[in-house]
């Protein structure tokens, strides 16, 4: 494999490639032609000896190799934008910002007398919350975007690469009419099946 290291607008251009599904609106999202990214696509394969996406009738797919690469240059361009933010932060004395992730009960109840004692105890540390359910957050915490995430963990697995501390236990009760389908099914069965009816909680 060539040892040259391809540069941020390289790798900035392929992840939108990747996001959009399609060199023409990934060209539009960028504002650059269409040509130029399918050239700048090619390079990148040229000095990673290897293919990155192919092109199919409904737009381009990414290679096995490009979906390994993919994952990686969100993490360098995340890695980067931090950086950034890192010196800023110290060019203007403050400390970093801590993106927190938090249901909306979480949001309303619990976090503000958390974080007003969090800015009595680290008066210079600026929060971003974030509202988001659990399914939302995986990929978020994963890359970076997010650094940690408030809120109820419906199961008790917990992704690779990810540590659970329990905050607070709450008991939870839905209640559903006679003629709800739930009320059909054994007490076990009727749980698990939980996520598959809307309710209110809380």
């Amino acid at each position: 494999m060539s040892l040259n290291v391809p540069n941020l607008t390289l790798l900035r251009q392929f992840v939108v490639v990747a996001e959009e599904k399609g060199i023409s609106p990934a060209a539009r999202r960028l504002r650059i032609s269409q040509p130029a990214l399918s050239k700048n696509i090619r390079k990148l394969e040229a000095m990673l000896d290897t293919r990155l996406v192919e092109r199919t009738s409904g737009g381009t797919v990414l290679t096995e190799a490009g979906r390994v690469f993919y994952q990686r240059a969100q993490v360098i361009g995340l890695e980067y934008e931090h950086a950034l933010q890192d010196i800023g932060n110290v060019v203007s004395r403050q400390n970093a910002t801590v993106r927190m992730g938090a249901g909306p009960i979480w949001t309303s109840t619990v976090l503000p007398d958390a974080i007003e004692r969090f800015h009595q105890l680290y008066p210079q540390l600026r929060v971003q919350i974030i509202t988001a359910g659990p399914a939302e957050v995986g990929e978020e915490l994963r890359v970076g975007r997010m650094d940690l995430y408030a809120g109820a963990l419906l199961r008790d697995t917990v992704g690779p690469g990810f540590t659970a501390r329990r905050l607070a236990r709450a008991d939870l009760a839905v209640l559903a009419g006679k003629t709800h389908p739930l009320h059909e099914l054994p007490p076990g069965e009727a749980l698990s099946r939980l996520s598959e009816y809307p309710f209110v909680s809380f």
